[in-house]
């Protein structure tokens, strides 16, 4: 764990995409970066399910626990976005140019659709540099859960670089400064509110390793269209991830409760 790295600032970031896959990372300087991340698990057979496995779930952004976190309800479709959506649908140039310019109600459709699309082929992994945070043993782990460090060099890949998140007060939080539409979608996802401050967060922003899509439920559901490479939002990682295990301050007493349904088979 490391106090030194600075999280107060608003951070820039980068976007590109090859034919695969698509490559998010921060413009900053990695001096006193932190080494390691640290994640908060509640205490239930699932997560335990995910210990044993080294195991982690990649969230949908619409799924984060702020109502604010990658809200894309707040999100513009301006006049400037066209040609952009033009490049990435070419089948949209039969679209009425007019309608779409003057028309609000069309411009929020077309923000709702890309964003179900771009639901489906991004998870985020929430990590932090600090195990030893009070707020979030409560909030995350329920103080009777668990805390693992991991060694993210050792990540799959595809997980890419830990990513810092910018905590914006009000003004900043409302300022949309990115031009192309597709970063103010994906780069949202990297903003929070101020009030989150605490919780140094780290995220790892992830697409699937074939080019394909994440397996998604909820309100932009994908599970009944069949699209091809779906694959699980549950991703494995190495044992060799794991470098410590802290438990909470009420660990023991779960455990011993629920011995029939909390089953610990570490090899």
């Amino acid at each position: 764990m490391t106090d030194t790295f600075d999280y107060s600032k608003k951070f820039e970031y980068s976007l590109e995409k090859d034919e695969k896959s698509w490559k998010i990372e921060w413009k900053g300087n990695f001096e006193n970066f932190p080494p390691y991340v640290f994640k908060y698990f509640a205490l239930s057979s699932r997560t335990v399910n995910s210990l044993e496995k080294c195991e982690l779930f990649a969230s949908l952004p619409e799924k984060m626990n702020d109502l604010f976190d990658a809200a894309f309800h707040t999100l513009p479709i301006a006049e400037s976005d066209l040609s952009s959506l033009m490049e990435m649908f070419p089948q949209t140039e039969s679209i009425d140019i007019d309608e779409f310019v003057n028309s609000e109600s069309y411009r929020i459709e077309i923000r709702n659709t890309l964003y179900a699309l771009f639901n489906q082929i991004f998870g985020i992994i929430s990590t932090t540099d600090d195990c030893l945070n009070d707020l979030m043993w409560s909030h995350y782990a329920k103080n009777d859960g668990f805390c693992i460090k991991y060694n993210y060099k050792l990540f799959p890949s595809h997980f890419g670089s830990p990513i810092p998140v910018s905590y914006l007060r009000k003004q900043d939080f409302l300022e949309i400064n990115e031009d192309k539409m597709l970063e103010r979608f994906i780069f949202n996802w990297l903003r929070k509110k101020h009030v989150w401050f605490y919780e140094k967060e780290l995220r790892f922003l992830i697409t699937p390793p074939n080019g394909g899509s994440f397996i998604t439920e909820g309100a932009f559901s994908n599970v009944e269209h069949n699209f091809p490479n779906s694959v699980s939002r549950i991703q494995s990682c190495s044992l060799e991830t794991i470098e410590e295990i802290v438990l909470g301050f009420h660990f023991i007493v779960p455990v011993l409760k629920n011995s029939n349904t909390l089953n610990f088979n570490f090899k």
